[in-house]
């Protein structure tokens, strides 16, 4: 049950980003949290604050405009 919850809440963030509404997904984040883009290039690192995070994606939008993201897995653990 867990798992289609986290599931159902992902398919939805990806969906508000690609209609540019990225703020959904910052507003969902917890006060201490790490966000890992992996590579070696403009948008890779770590992000821990909210503030990061916004920064971080009005970049990605500036770099990129009109991208489109798609989740192709995922999985939640529960919480334990």
């Amino acid at each position: 049950m867990y798992h289609r919850i986290v599931a159902a809440k992902l398919r939805q963030a990806f969906s508000d980003i690609n209609a540019g509404n990225w703020q959904s997904m910052v507003d969902t984040l917890a006060p201490e949290f790490t966000y890992v883009f992996h590579g070696e290039h403009a948008l890779s690192g770590e992000r821990h604050t909210v503030e990061a995070m916004s920064l971080w994606w009005q970049r990605v939008l500036r770099l990129f405009p009109g991208a489109g993201f798609e989740r192709t897995s995922s999985s939640p653990a529960a919480p334990g």
